[in-house]
C-alpha cells in the first residue's frame, strides 16, 4: 500500500511529501521524473458552479499555494455568472476547463455531457484512488452507472448539531449527547421549546426536509429510471418526523429553512440546530458569532442507521472532456486533491474535511480558530457518512422548489404526508418532462 500511495501522489506533481500506508507524511526520496517545474506554462480556466470558493478564497487557498509549487500553472477562476445556464456557457464556448462544484451539481453537468470520465487519465498518471477516503471515492462512484468516475474529489462536507449552552443552562436541562437519534432529539426538543419572559425559544430546527431524507440516503427516482417515486415508506416517515418537529407548539419553522444559522447565531432563541459543519467557521469567528455560547454534538441518526449522520457530500473537480488543456487540467486536479499541505489546510480551517487519507486530519482540525480548542470536536468524527443514493440526472429538480414549498404548506395543513408526497411527485414529474423537452429542443 505504501508504494502505491507514494506513486500516486508523486506522479501528479513534484510534491515535497507523500502519504504512507498509515497516513503519515515523509519526504520524497528522489525528485519525480515528471517534475512539473520543467513543463511548459499553461493557463487553466476554472469556474465555481454550485458551492465552493469565491474568487478571493480560491486565490488565497488554492491559486497562491499552487503557484508556489507549480509555477508553470496559471489559474483563471470565476464564479459562474448569474442568470447564465450551463447550456449558455457551452453554446458560447465559455465553459471552463474545470468546474468546482458541490457533488450534487454533477448531475447538472452530466445532463449537458460536460464531464470527463477520469478512469483512463487516472491510469495514465498513476492516480491510485486509494489515496482518497472511502467516503470521497463513493461520493464520485455514485454518479457512474457503469463504473464511470466523472470527477475528482476535492473536499468532504460533514454534519453536526450545534446547540446553545445558555438556553440549556437557563432551563436547567442537560446538554445533548453524541450519537443521539432523531427520536431522542425530538423528545429533547419538546422540553426545550418554551415561552419565557416574552421570548419564544425553539427546541430544534431540523432544516429542509431533503436534508433529513439524506439521513436514510433516500432516492427520488425508481432505480435506473427517470420515473419519480416519492410515495415510499421512507419519504412518508421523513415528512411525518419533520412535521412533528415543526408542529411542537412554539417550534414553528423559521422564515428560511435553508439558512437557519443567522437565527441561531443572532437571535439566540434556537436551542439546537443540526446542519452542515460549514457553519462552524461563523460560529468560531468572534467577528460573526455575536457572543454565542455554543458547542456541538454529532448529527442525529435514525435508529436503524445508528452511528451514521447523512449521505456523503462534498465538492468535486469536474474536468471538461473537451478541454484544450486536458492533460494539464487533470494533473492540476490531481495535485489539488492529493497535496497533503493543501488538504490539511481544509481541516485547519474547519469548514470541510480533506478527501486525502491523512493521519493528522483530526489532530489539526480547527487550529485556525483558537475558540475551537474548547469544543467537542470529537463529535465530528464519532459518526460516519452514508453512501449516497443512486444518482439521477434530475435529482436537483426532485429536491428543489416543489418539495420545499409543499413541505412548508404541509406543516400548517391537515393533509397527510402521502397526499403531499403525491402532489410533489406529480409536480416533479412535469418538471422533469419539461427539462427533457428543453434539452431535446437545444440539440
Amino acid at each position: 500500500m505504501k508504494s502505491t500511495v507514494i506513486k500516486a501522489l508523486a506522479s501528479a506533481v513534484a510534491l515535497t511529501s507523500v502519504l504512507t500506508a498509515c497516513g503519515k507524511e515523509e519526504p520524497v526520496a528522489q525528485k519525480n521524473k515528471n517534475d512539473t517545474s520543467s513543463q511548459e506554462p499553461v493557463t487553466i480556466r476554472m469556474m465555481r458552479y454550485q458551492g465552493g470558493y469565491d474568487k478571493s478564497e480560491f486565490d488565497k487557498y488554492v491559486g497562491e499555494p499552487m503557484k508556489k509549487k507549480y509555477p508553470h500553472i496559471t489559474f483563471e477562476y470565476e464564479v459562474m455568472p448569474q442568470n447564465t445556464t450551463l447550456q449558455d456557457l457551452i453554446v458560447s464556448s465559455r465553459e471552463p476547463d474545470i468546474f468546482l462544484t458541490g457533488v450534487r451539481g454533477l448531475s447538472d453537468l452530466l445532463a449537458v455531457d460536460f464531464p470527463l470520465d477520469v478512469r483512463d487519465m487516472s491510469k495514465k498518471h498513476n492516480l491510485d484512488w486509494n489515496v482518497y477516503e472511502s467516503a470521497a471515492q463513493n461520493m464520485v462512484k455514485a454518479y457512474g452507472s457503469k463504473g464511470e468516475m466523472y470527477a475528482i474529489p476535492m473536499w468532504l462536507n460533514y454534519y453536526v448539531t450545534f446547540y446553545n449552552k445558555d438556553i440549556f443552562d437557563r432551563f436547567s436541562v442537560a446538554y445533548p449527547k453524541d450519537n443521539m437519534t432523531w427520536d431522542e432529539m425530538y423528545e429533547l426538543a419538546k422540553r426545550m421549546t418554551r415561552l419565557e419572559g416574552g421570548v419564544q425559544y425553539k427546541g430544534l430546527q431540523p432544516g429542509q426536509v431533503s436534508l433529513m431524507g439524506s439521513g436514510l440516503a433516500l432516492p427520488y427516482f425508481e432505480p435506473n429510471s427517470d420515473k419519480v417515486n416519492l410515495l415510499t415508506d421512507g419519504w412518508a416517515r421523513v415528512f411525518k418526523l419533520a412535521k412533528d418537529f415543526y408542529t411542537i407548539p412554539g417550534n414553528e419553522p423559521v422564515a428560511n429553512l435553508g439558512s437557519i444559522a443567522p437565527n441561531f447565531i443572532n437571535d439566540k432563541t434556537i436551542a439546537m440546530y443540526p446542519s452542515y459543519g460549514s457553519s462552524m467557521v461563523r460560529m468560531a469567528d468572534p467577528q460573526f458569532n455575536a457572543g454565542l455560547n455554543w458547542d456541538i454534538v454529532s448529527y442525529p441518526s435514525y435508529s436503524e442507521k445508528k452511528g451514521f449522520s447523512a449521505e456523503t457530500d462534498g465538492n468535486v473537480l469536474v474536468i471538461n472532456k473537451s478541454s484544450k488543456v486536458l492533460e494539464q487540467a487533470f494533473k492540476a486536479a490531481q495535485a489539488m486533491s492529493t497535496d497533503p499541505e493543501m488538504q490539511l489546510d481544509l481541516s485547519r480551517r474547519a469548514a470541510t474535511l480533506p478527501v486525502a487519507k491523512l493521519e493528522q486530519t483530526q489532530q489539526v482540525f480547527g487550529q485556525a480558530f483558537p475558540m475551537l480548542k474548547e469544543k467537542n470536536l470529537k463529535a465530528i468524527f464519532s459518526v460516519k457518512m452514508l453512501d449516497p443514493h443512486p444518482y439521477n440526472q434530475y435529482d436537483s429538480i426532485a429536491r428543489g422548489p416543489s418539495m420545499n414549498r409543499n413541505f412548508q404548506t404541509y406543516v400548517s395543513s391537515n393533509e397527510d404526508q402521502n397526499t403531499v408526497l403525491r402532489r410533489i411527485q406529480e409536480e416533479v414529474t412535469k418538471a422533469v418532462e419539461a427539462a427533457k423537452l428543453e434539452k431535446q429542443n437545444k440539440k
